[in-house]
């Protein structure tokens, strides 16, 4: 799993899905700031979030809104190897959000998960 993992998270497909920093550059070089919602998925179905996006949306909070969560990553356990592999070939993608959203930080992978 852990090397099928490795060939799929460097294949040009993931990566256009993966790379932020050239996705939200691309984004904000066409769209005004006020027109552009950047949520972090991890955090997409807490109360906080959803009103946000609601009121970005300009459509009414439901209490039914995010109640099921799609697209939810299996549970596997992948080899601290491939995950750090993994972590050094998207470092800068990382280190962009950390900068932009420090709640990435503690979301995702970052260098102290490797420095124990």
């Amino acid at each position: 799993m852990n090397q099928r993992f490795l060939e799929i998270s460097k294949s040009l497909q993931f990566r256009l899905r993966t790379q932020y920093e050239q996705t939200i550059g691309a984004l904000q070089s066409v769209f005004p700031a006020e027109n552009l919602y950047i949520g972090i998925y991890e955090e997409m179905f807490e109360k906080a979030q959803l009103n946000k996006l609601s009121g970005f949306l300009g459509v009414p909070f439901s209490k039914k809104t995010g109640s099921e969560k799609k697209n939810v990553s299996p549970e596997k356990a992948l080899d601290p190897d491939a995950a750090r592999e993994c972590y050094h070939f998207y470092k800068s993608t990382y280190e962009y959000c950390a900068g932009k959203f420090p709640q990435t930080s503690n979301l995702w992978l970052n260098e102290a998960s490797f420095s124990l």
